[in-house]
């Protein structure tokens, strides 16, 4: 009699056939953007028009600079702190061109890839590639991280010595550090006035016969380390994607361990263990959260010590910038605003399908963004259920199509971007302000609130507007 055969036995075929159908969705996206965007015949004079939706001393934008250069798809665009600088890096470019917004000029094209992280921009965490004081500007480029002059273009110094490529560079919240992340298990905290190593933490250790290495190249899914500064810059948090790995927080000066942040929970794949995702301070720096894929834990910022867990799926939990509140859950068991002194759900929420990077804040912590519904803090008064964009694409990432939402740094408008327009609302009253039929993903302001830049409708050209506000 023949044995019935273990159905695992058919699950790597089922998912190379995903993986395959995944990275022909998006090849297709890249090597062909102008099939996916609607392309225009006059791009540039459409981006002068006046917009019919726009109201005289309403909140408004004028088209200054097209920014052409690019020969691939835009990826991640990111400001300098004083809204001086623009950088800006394509799909399938080993180098990164960056701008003075002002005159709307090539500066540089300097070498080296844009993090990837600090797109999109709804990630609280997520790091700039500038430094604070908008001087220097940090490029990836395999083993070794590069650090520019932002206003020329010059390089200051390259920081090597990582055993694997690096994945992440993250400037210290007064500038004077900078920490890079690499798959060979380490973080190095270099000095940003020199470029000198200062300490080297041992994150995680890498395996003889590293799994890892497995799915990272199978399925094209790095292993990340997550890096995050304390807003003082004298403690260091990270964690570790893909991996069983408890998060760390460690002393930047001495690069001793000062608490391992463990928290047992299923990981993809299975299997019991600590894995924490990602990592965050809360904004007053008393708490840390920590994140796998189904759980997250608050933790004491002091003493290391477990405040609570609750369920969160997908690791998309959400501080409010005073840090009083946390926006939980996505399509997980418990959802909506959780009050982080009492750990009550100050504010339930229905579950929804909708995409989990929609729990965004607004900067003065008075308006939420959940999902598309548009509420007043703390009350929960719900302003208006907007109509943003949603396609799940399922197991094929290159057919997801959603809005990136993201506010205004005054908090007065509310930025809606996906791949064929970009719309702007009052947060006050949820009212459709402005469309920007010619404007793409990704979309950002500048942290001063004086610029705004999108891509175009082919995907290569940068659009640099100047807010006009009343």
């Amino acid at each position: 009699m023949k044995p019935d055969l273990p159905k695992m036995k058919h699950r790597p075929t089922f998912f190379r056939l995903l993986c395959l159908i995944n990275c022909l969705a998006w090849l297709s996206v890249i090597v062909f953007p102008s099939a996916h965007a609607e392309l225009r015949a006059n791009l540039l004079p459409a981006a002068h028009r006046q917009d019919q939706n726009s109201k005289p001393g309403e909140f408004d934008l004028r088209l200054t600079a097209s920014l052409i250069g690019h020969r691939h798809q835009i990826a991640v665009v990111d400001f300098s702190a004083d809204g001086q600088f623009l950088a800006t890096w394509s799909y399938r470019e080993k180098t990164t061109k960056l701008w003075n917004t002002a005159a709307g000029r090539l500066i540089a094209e300097v070498d080296g890839t844009i993090d990837f992280r600090t797109w999109p921009p709804i990630e609280p965490e997520r790091p700039g590639v500038f430094s604070p004081d908008s001087h220097l500007l940090v490029t990836l480029r395999g083993t070794t991280a590069k650090v520019w002059d932002a206003a020329t273009g010059q390089l200051k110094y390259s920081l090597t010595g990582h055993q694997a490529d690096i994945d992440s560079a993250v400037f210290s919240p007064n500038g004077e550090r900078l920490a890079t992340s690499s798959a060979d298990g380490t973080v190095r905290l270099w000095s940003s006035t020199t470029g000198q190593l200062i300490t080297m933490l041992a994150v995680w250790r890498v395996k003889k016969i590293p799994r890892w290495r497995v799915v990272s190249q199978f399925l094209d899914i790095p292993i990340s380390i997550y890096v995050s500064f304390s807003s003082d810059g004298r403690r260091l948090l990270t964690a570790v994607e893909w991996e069983s790995s408890p998060a760390k927080l460690w002393d930047v000066e001495t690069g001793r361990l000062l608490a391992t942040l463990d928290g047992p929970t299923e990981r993809w794949g299975g299997g019991k263990g600590p894995a924490a995702v990602k990592a965050m301070f809360s904004p007053d720096g008393k708490l840390i959260l920590t994140e796998s894929y189904s759980e997250a834990w608050l933790w004491n910022a002091s003493t290391g010590g477990l405040k609570d867990s609750f369920l969160s799926r997908g690791a998309w939990a959400r501080f409010s910038p005073d840090g009083k509140f946390l926006a939980i859950g996505s399509s997980g068991e418990t959802v909506g605003i959780l009050d982080v002194e009492s750990m009550d759900v100050r504010i339930p929420l229905a579950k929804t399908a909708f995409f989990a990077s929609r729990n965004v804040f607004s900067p003065d912590g008075r308006t939420l963004i959940v999902n598309n519904t548009l509420m007043e803090l703390p009350s929960g008064r719900v302003i208006a259920r907007l109509p943003l964009v949603y396609r799940d694409g399922g197991w094929i990432q290159g057919l997801l199509d959603f809005d990136i939402v993201s506010f205004q740094p005054n908090s007065k408008i509310l930025m809606g971007a996906h791949h064929k327009a970009v719309r702007f609302w009052d947060s006050a009253t949820g009212q459709l302000v402005i469309e920007k039929p010619e404007a793409r993903d990704p979309a950002l302001f500048s942290p001063n609130g004086k610029w705004l830049v999108t891509t175009a409708a082919d995907k290569t050209t940068a659009l640099l507007w100047e807010v006009v506000t009343p």
